[in-house]
């Protein structure tokens, strides 16, 4: 990977994460970010793990269900296996 394409892929990953954090704040859901990692409890008390796989330039998503991994693709972060954005399985998993 080259810097430029390093440097994207971090600037996305920020978008993404910004975009995520205000959807939980607009829904009252709680969360930590310690930059690299996005920890978000649920109501039931079960936790969905977001995270940065720099290596790869993916970000995957952990949860009880299972995990996803995702990859930027035309501006949004999609699904590598069903072509899902990562937006709205979150929005499925925490049922909103």
């Amino acid at each position: 990977m080259t810097e430029q394409e390093d440097k994207h892929y971090h600037d996305a990953c920020a978008e993404l994460f910004a975009a995520i954090e205000t959807l939980l704040e607009d829904n009252e859901i709680d969360y930590d970010n310690n930059g690299n990692v996005l920890e978000i409890i649920t109501e039931e008390d079960e936790k969905v793990i977001i995270n940065k796989q720099t290596p790869m330039h993916e970000v995957w998503l952990a949860a009880r269900t299972g995990g996803k991994h995702f990859k930027l693709q035309a501006g949004e972060w999609r699904d590598t296996r069903d072509n899902t954005t990562l937006l709205a399985q979150l929005k499925l998993l925490l049922a909103l």
